[in-house]
């Protein structure tokens, strides 16, 4: 585990049947779940007697930990729409491109530094 004690993980998959976009936050506090089709998220708390380790546990029975859902804001335009439509304002020079090849390769040094620690059992 790092010092700083955070610990992330990624899971990205084209195979998967369904349409997912779910962002998962486990904090010490309780865990976020933030669908963005529905947009909905969802805070579960660390009900009484619990602690960050049973959280998991805890996330299965439901019955005891508070579920609360915050207001978000309306979003009626699909994100991938907006990429593409991004990408052919860049292409047709109509507008600078919002992501530089610069901010790309940053990117794609961070997701091959990252690779290389999961190969390596997560040492640097």
């Amino acid at each position: 585990m790092p010092a700083n004690g955070v610990v992330a993980e990624v899971t990205a998959s084209w195979l998967h049947p369904f349409k997912v976009r779910q962002t998962t936050v486990v904090g010490t506090k309780g865990t976020a779940v933030a669908d963005l089709i529905s947009r909905e998220i969802v805070f579960y708390p660390i009900g009484e007697g619990y602690n960050a380790h049973d959280l998991a546990a805890a996330m299965y029975n439901l019955n005891f930990i508070e579920r609360r859902v915050p207001e978000v804001p309306d979003r009626t335009v699909e994100p991938l729409r907006l990429e593409l439509q991004e990408f052919i304002a860049a292409v047709s020079g109509e507008r600078k491109p919002a992501v530089t090849a610069e901010d790309a390769c940053e990117v794609l040094e961070i997701a091959l530094q990252a690779s290389k620690q999961v190969l390596q059992g997560g040492r640097k």
